[in-house]
C-alpha cells in the first residue's frame, strides 16, 4: 500500500485514542494467540460481515513507551505492503484506551507446526514464498528483525503469510528503538549483529532466512541453547554444524545456500531477501546456484573462531612459514599482475569485436564473459518468474461499480501493483534473453544459454497459440525448436466412417487458407489457386449465376491423399472429405494439437436438402476473437463446443423464395401475409407492394437476400418451409448461434470464413465497391457474388450480404442473437465470433435470414 495510506492508519489510531468507541464495529470470538505484548482474537467486522483478526495491545504493556511505539509502528508498517505473502491490514483503532489492529485472518497453522513433520521440498516451497514477501518489505525500506517460523501463518490455500512487525523499523534508523546496544528479536534466529546490537540492515534479515533454512534442512535450530545467553554466545562464536551432517539427505546446493544466508560477515551474505529467494528458486527449479560451498580459507576461519587455542599454535607455525613463502608471493603478485592486464586486454578486445585477438590475449575470456552473462540471465529470470507470480496471485478485493471511490482505493493499489509488475516483468525478460544470447556470443555451445532461450520461447509459443495467432506460432515454434524445446509432438487421427476418405490440409495461400491435398505422413501438394475476384454488381447475369455455382477452394482428390485411419500426422488444421456412392459427400474439418489423439465418428446421409450443406456432427473452436468485445452484447470466451449434425442453407433466402411464401394463400391470407412484408422501419421503406390478393416485388432484383424482416417473421418464413418444401422429410428452422458459428468458421477457430486476414475484397461490406451505394441502380448485392467468401463446409456469404437471424435468444431471454457481415456494416461484423442482440421484432435493412435443417422426425 501507499505511504499516504499508512498516514491514514497512523492518524486512525491517533483519532481513536481521543475518540474511543470504534471497536463496537468488531465482535470478539475468541482468543487464537497471546505474545508477550498483545493477544490476538477471532473477530468479525460487523459491518462488512467478514471475519478477521484483531490485535489488541494488553493492558501491562501500555505501561512502556516502547511497547505502543512499536504496536504503533507495526500499524504503519504493515499498512505500506500488499503482497500475497504478507499479512494484510485492514484498520487500526481504540478500545477502551487499548489500541488495536484489524488484519486479514489467516485460518491455518504457524510454519512452525507445519515443520513438525513432512519432506523438506514443501518445506523449502514455503520458505521461498516467504523470502518473497520479505523481499517486498525490503524494497520499500522495511527490515522486519524478528523472523521465525512462528511468525510465517500458513493459509487455508497452503500459501505463507508473513506476521509480526512489531520489531520492524526502516533501513535508516529513526528512533531509540534501533539504538546501539539494544537486542530485539528471538534469539534461535537472530543474527550476530543483532545479538550485539548493532548494524542491523536487510541481510539480518536473509541471515533468519537461513536459520529457518537450517531447521528445515536440518530438523533443529542452527543454535540450540538451554538459555538465552548460551544461545547468543554459540551465535557469535560457533558455526552451526552443516546440515548435511545431520541429514544427509540434505542436497549439497540446500546446504550452500543455507550457510551463506547465515554468515556471520554481513557482507559474506546475500544482499536481501529477493537474492536469497532467487538462488533458492533456482535450486528447487534445477537450475544451477550461484553460490559455491566455502573454500579453504572461509573453512579455516570458521575453525579458527571454534578453536582458539590450537589456532594460536597454528598461527606460529605459519610465522615460520611466512618468510619462506614471502619471495614466492612476490613472484605470484607480479605473475596476477601480468595476468589481469592480458585480461583486460581481452576484455577490450571482446568489447571492440577482435575475437581472434581476445582468444590469442586470454583463452579463457570468451567463458569468463559467458559466465557473467549467463549469471545476468539467471537473476532476470528469477525475477521475472517473481514479477509474474505477483501478476497472478496478487488477490483483488471485489468492488461494485457503485461503491464510493475511497472504497476502491485498494484495489486500485493492488491493480496498479500488477501493472508495474506486468511491465517489469516484460522488461526483465528482455534482459535474459539479451543475456542469454550475449552468453551464446561468446560460448555458443553454453547448454545453460540455450535451455533459458527455449523456454522463453516455448513460453512465447504457448501465448501465441492460446491467443490464436496462428503465425506468431509457427514463429515462436520454430524459434523454440532451434534452442532445443520441442513444442511441436505429433498428433494422432482416428476417424470412423463407412466411405472413402481424401485428406487436405488447411495452409495460407494469398492471404486465404486453402485445402491443399495431403498425403497420410502431412506432406502437401501445392495447386494452381484459383482466380478469386469478385463479380462487379453490373456484370452479366450470366456472370453471377456462376459465380454462385462455383467455388475456389476446389478439393483434388486421386491416389496420393487417399487415406486410412489412423494417421500420425504433424499439428494443424485439416479437412477430411468422406464419400460414398449414393451418399451425400461429407466434409469433416479437424484440428489437431501438439500431441493429440483425436477420435470421431462421420455418419454421411442419405440425401440433403436442395440447396444446403452438410455440417457433420463435430467438436469446433467458438468464440474468442478479440475484436469483438467492443462489438457483442455478451461476449463469448474461446471455448471447444461440440455441435450435432445439421444441414445450413448455402445463401441467405432472397426475394424470390420470400415471395412465394408471402403468396401462398394455403398458408396464410392476404391479411396475414401483409404483417410479414419485408420492411425497414427506421428507413420507412416498404419492399414488396400489394396488388389484391397478390404481392409483387418493388425495385428490387429476386435474387437479392430478402431484408427488413423481424425474427417472427422468420420464424414464420421457417414453418412454411417446412410445409412448402419439406416433403414430410424435413424440418426447417433457424439456426443456433453455435450451429451457424461452427458453418462459418469449421472447427479451427478461423477469424473469417476463408482464414486469418481480412481483405474488403473477400466480402460484400460497406468497403467492397469502389461504387457509393446512392450511385448504384440497386443498393443491394445480390447472393454469391464474392466465390472467397465461402467456408469449410462450402457455405457461402456469411462474411458479408445479410446478417443473419439465429434461434439463440440471450441470458435474459428479451433478445436475439443475429450473426454475420452485411453490405451495409463495417468489417469486424464479418468475424464469425462476432454476434449482436436484436429485439425479435426489429426490421432492418441489414438483416435477413438463413435457415437451418434436420430430418424430420415420425
Amino acid at each position: 500500500m501507499t505511504d499516504e495510506w499508512a498516514a491514514r492508519v497512523r492518524d486512525g489510531i491517533r483519532r481513536h485514542e481521543r475518540e474511543r468507541g470504534s471497536a463496537t464495529r468488531y465482535e470478539r470470538l475468541g482468543e487464537i494467540g497471546r505474545g508477550g505484548m498483545s493477544v490476538v482474537y477471532r473477530a468479525r467486522d460487523r459491518q462488512l460481515g467478514r471475519f478477521v483478526a484483531m490485535k489488541v495491545l494488553q493492558a501491562d504493556a501500555l505501561a512502556g513507551a516502547g511497547a505502543l511505539e512499536r504496536f504503533r509502528r507495526e500499524a504503519e508498517t504493515v499498512a505500506r505492503l500488499s503482497h500475497p505473502n504478507v499479512v494484510t491490514v485492514h484498520d487500526a483503532g481504540d478500545e477502551d484506551g487499548r489500541p488495536f489492529l484489524i488484519l486479514e485472518l489467516v485460518e491455518g497453522p504457524s510454519f512452525q507446526t507445519s515443520l513438525r513433520g513432512g519432506a523438506i521440498r514443501p518445506h523449502l516451497d514455503v520458505l521461498e514464498k516467504v523470502a518473497r514477501g520479505v523481499a517486498h518489505a525490503h524494497e520499500r525500506g522495511i527490515i522486519h528483525r524478528d523472523l521465525k517460523p512462528s511468525n510465517v501463518l500458513i493459509g487455508a490455500d497452503g500459501g505463507p503469510k508473513v506476521a509480526d512487525f512489531g520489531l520492524a523499523r526502516p533501513v535508516e534508523p529513526d528512533t531509540d528503538l534501533t539504538r546501539s546496544g539494544t537486542t530485539l528479536g528471538t534469539p534461535l534466529y537472530m543474527a550476530p549483529e543483532q545479538v550485539r546490537g548493532r548494524g542491523v540492515s536487510l541481510r539480518t534479515d536473509v541471515y533468519a532466512l537461513g536459520a529457518m533454512m537450517y531447521r528445515v534442512l536440518a530438523g533443529r535450530p542452527p543454535h540450540p541453547g538451554d538459555n538465552a545467553a548460551e544461545i547468543y554466545h554459540r551465535i557469535l562464536t560457533e558455526e552451526p554444524a552443516p546440515p548435511r551432517r545431520i541429514n544427509p539427505k540434505v542436497h549439497p546446493d540446500a546446504e550452500t545456500i543455507c550457510l551463506k544466508a547465515m554468515e556471520k560477515e554481513p557482507a559474506l551474505r546475500y544482499a536481501d531477501a529477493a537474492e536469497f529467494g532467487d538462488e533458492l528458486r533456482r535450486h528447487l527449479a534445477g537450475e544451477p546456484i550461484l553460490a559455491r560451498p566455502a573454500g579453504p580459507v572461509r573453512r579455516f576461519g570458521r575453525a579458527v573462531r571454534r578453536h582458539r587455542v590450537i589456532a594460536a599454535a597454528v598461527g606460529m607455525l605459519l610465522v615460520c612459514c611466512a618468510v619462506v613463502g614471502a619471495a614466492a608471493a612476490v613472484r605470484s603478485a607480479t605473475r596476477s599482475a601480468q595476468a589481469r592486464r592480458t585480461a583486460r586486454e581481452a576484455d577490450e578486445a571482446m568489447r571492440r569485436g577482435d575475437w581472434a585477438f581476445a582468444a590469442a590475449k586470454h583463452p579463457d575470456a570468451s567463458r569468463r564473459r559467458a559466465s557473467e552473462e549467463m549469471a545476468r540471465a539467471l537473476r532476470a529470470m528469477a525475477r521475472r518468474d517473481e514479477a509474474r507470480r505477483i501478476v497472478r496471485e496478487t488477490p483483488l478485493p471485489p468492488v461494485a461499480s457503485h461503491d464510493p471511490a475511497s472504497s476502491k482505493e485498494t484495489r486500485w493499489t493492488r491493480e496498479d501493483e500488477v501493472e508495474r509488475a506486468r511491465r517489469e516483468g516484460f522488461t526483465l525478460e528482455q534482459e535474459a534473453e539479451q543475456a542469454a544470447l550475449a552468453a551464446l556470443a561468446f560460448l555458443p555451445d553454453l547448454a545453460e544459454a540455450r535451455r533459458i532461450l527455449g523456454r522463453l520461447y516455448r513460453e512465447r509459443f504457448e501465448e501465441a497459440r492460446a491467443s490464436g495467432d496462428r503465425a506468431m506460432t509457427a514463429w515462436w515454434a520454430a524459434r523454440a525448436a532451434a534452442f532445443g524445446e520441442t513444442v511441436e509432438r505429433p498428433a494422432t487421427l482416428r476417424l470412423r466412417a463407412d466411405a472413402r476418405a481424401w485428406l487436405f490440409r488447411y495452409e495460407e495461400r494469398r492471404r486465404r487458407l486453402l485445402p491443399l491435398p495431403c498425403d497420410p505422413a502431412g506432406r502437401v501438394t501445392e495447386i494452381e489457386v484459383p482466380a478469386a475476384d469478385a463479380v462487379l454488381w453490373d456484370a452479366p447475369d450470366a456472370d453471377k449465376e456462376r459465380a454462385r455455382a462455383a467455388t475456389v477452394y476446389p478439393l483434388k482428390t486421386d491416389d496420393v491423399n487417399e487415406v486410412r485411419f489412423p494417421l500420425t500426422l504433424p499439428p494443424g488444421s485439416y479437412l477430411v472429405l468422406f464419400r460414398k456412392d449414393g451418399w451425400v459427400e461429407a466434409r469433416y474439418p479437424v484440428l489437431l494439437e501438439s500431441g493429440a489423439d483425436v477420435e470421431g465418428e462421420v455418419a454421411l446421409a442419405r440425401e440433403a436438402p436442395e440447396g444446403f450443406a452438410t455440417v457433420p456432427a463435430g467438436p469446433y473452436l467458438a468464440g474468442g476473437d478479440s475484436v469483438t468485445k467492443d462489438y457483442s452484447h455478451e461476449p463469448r470466451a474461446r471455448a471447444v463446443v461440440t455441435v450435432p449434425a445439421f444441414f445450413l442453407a448455402r445463401f441467405s433466402a432472397t426475394n424470390r423464395e420470400y415471395l412465394d411464401f408471402l403468396n401462398d394463400r394455403d398458408f396464410h391470407d392476404a391479411a396475414a401475409a401483409a404483417k410479414r412484408t419485408s420492411r425497414s422501419e427506421a428507413e420507412k421503406l416498404v419492399f414488396f407492394r400489394r396488388q389484391g390478393d397478390r404481392f409483387v416485388l418493388g425495385a428490387f432484383h429476386p435474387d437479392e437476400p430478402v431484408m427488413g424482416v423481424s425474427w417472427h417473421d422468420a420464424i414464420a418464413y421457417a414453418e412454411w418451409f417446412t410445409k412448402a418444401r419439406g416433403r414430410g422429410k424435413w424440418t426447417f428452422r433457424l439456426p443456433t448461434e453455435d450451429e451457424w458459428e461452427k458453418a462459418a468458421r469449421g472447427a479451427d477457430g478461423r477469424p473469417y470464413p476463408w482464414g486469418e486476414r481480412f481483405d474488403p475484397a473477400f466480402a460484400a461490406t460497406s468497403e467492397s465497391r469502389a461504387v457509393p451505394l446512392n450511385q448504384r441502380p440497386t443498393i443491394l448485392e445480390r447472393v454469391g457474388l464474392f466465390p472467397t467468401d465461402e467456408s469449410p463446409f462450402g457455405v457461402r456469404d456469411m462474411a458479408g450480404v445479410m446478417v443473419n437471424w439465429t434461434a439463440t435468444k440471450s441470458s435474459d431471454g428479451s433478445l436475439i442473437v443475429t450473426k454475420g457481415g452485411s453490405w451495409q456494416n463495417p468489417p469486424v461484423w464479418s468475424q464469425a465470433a462476432t454476434h449482436r442482440h436484436e429485439l425479435p421484432g426489429t426490421t432492418t435493412t441489414y438483416a435477413g435470414i438463413r435457415l437451418a435443417a434436420e430430418a424430420a422426425t415420425k
